[in-house]
């Protein structure tokens, strides 16, 4: 592996994203302003999406781990790549994998975030346990977010709705009912993701073409191939994404998207006869 050398587009990349964090901290502290809400992105389906998002997301950052993760990782595959492709090229295939895991994410969302609006609208319009418990079993994370105490035992979506069937002249279960269902769907609808979690992907399935027999370090212990460490990660991702955890706030799919559409582009300028090697 050649000596390490911190390139020019991904030194400003890394830059950027730092700088950003700790002025988007600086505001929110300040001044108490929510910058995710302003350029973190939403589903197309909120009230709060905006098209300058699907940029500026791109340099947002959920913390200081998210943030340093995806730096250290952009430092480490980043300037190989670059060295080989040159800034342009470099740049070019960072922003497009990007864009392409925002696309695979944003659409997989516009299609739960519509199922979820179906079942919602149908709730609204005739409150009852029936339509309640059918918008708790849309979704896992709906099952798993609607829970509530009576008599100073929790009970779950379903035994609320069982409660509900045996009092159902009782306002007050559509009333909390009612209330739990708002609380969810607008905070499911409104949720924004921020990151350069997918470009990062990208870079690893780049790297993983471009000097797949190099050996890495996993956590700086075991060493591994770059092909390995792409089928490892890929791998995760995909199992992550099928397990669909309620408490994973991860964007599995733009992580999915960003290797799918490196591996596009790559094969692409392969099949133009352009020098990427």
């Amino acid at each position: 592996m050649p000596p390490f050398r911190l390139t020019p587009i991904v030194k400003w990349i890394a830059l950027i994203n730092i700088v950003v964090f700790f002025i988007t901290s600086l505001i929110e502290q300040t001044f108490g302003i929510d910058s995710t809400k302003i350029l973190g992105m939403h589903d197309i389906s909120s009230p709060l999406f905006e098209p300058w998002q699907i940029i500026t997301h791109i340099f947002m950052h959920g913390n200081l781990t998210h943030l340093f993760s995806n730096m250290f990782a952009l430092i480490i595959y980043g300037p190989m790549i670059e060295s080989q492709w040159g800034g342009k090229k470099f740049l070019q295939y960072y922003l497009f994998t990007a864009l392409g895991a925002v696309a695979l994410h944003g659409g997989i969302s516009y299609v739960e975030t519509n199922k979820l609006t179906k079942v919602y609208e149908q709730y609204i319009t005739n409150p009852n346990e029936e339509t309640f418990l059918s918008f708790a079993e849309s979704s896992s994370s709906a099952h798993h977010s609607l829970s509530f105490t009576k008599d100073e035992k929790e009970l779950d979506a379903e035994e609320f709705a069982i409660a509900w069937h045996k009092e159902p002249l009782n306002e007050q279960y559509k009333e909390v009912a009612s209330q739990a269902i708002n609380n969810f769907y607008t905070a499911r609808r409104d949720i924004a993701t921020v990151g350069a979690s997918g470009a990062v992907f990208g870079l690893i399935i780049a790297f993983g073409i471009l000097f797949s027999e190099v050996m890495l370090y996993l956590y700086f212990l075991f060493p591994i191939k770059a092909k390995y460490i792409v089928l490892l990660h890929g791998g995760l991702e995909i199992y992550s994404a099928y397990q669909n955890n309620p408490g994973d706030n991860v964007a599995h799919f733009a992580h999915i998207g960003g290797m799918i559409f490196g591996y596009i582009l790559i094969k692409f300028w392969q099949h133009k006869n352009k020098s990427i090697y």
